[in-house]
């Protein structure tokens, strides 16, 4: 029951400081542009998180993702490297095509 609680007064937490941030930006001329916003929800207890409620910015929702690129770094909701490992994997193999594709192109 405590932990229940204390998700409920998190997300709650969370959803104050969007709508506080939302206001500050439109205090400022600022605009957030909530279909160019992601939300990633990183939550290890998994019981009763299948589905959490949908965030609203300006009256659009957020896009809920499992994962996203930000700064070249893969951030996915376990916090696992695969997506990392399998991006660098597929970056090599497309260096190492090109470069095949140059020494057969220059081999007489």
């Amino acid at each position: 029951m405590a932990r229940l609680i204390f998700i409920l007064i998190f997300f709650a937490a969370h959803r104050e400081e969007i709508q506080s941030l939302s206001a500050w930006c439109s205090t400022n001329n600022l605009t957030l542009d909530a279909t160019k916003t992601k939300e990633l929800i990183v939550d290890f207890w998994k019981s009763n998180s299948s589905r959490h409620s949908p965030v609203y910015i300006n009256g659009s929702e957020v896009e809920h993702v499992s994962s996203f690129t930000f700064l070249g770094i893969n951030i996915s909701e376990d916090l696992s490297r695969h997506q990392k490992a399998s991006a660098l994997v597929l970056k090599a193999q497309q260096h190492l095509y090109f470069l095949r594709r140059l020494k057969q192109k220059f081999t007489y």
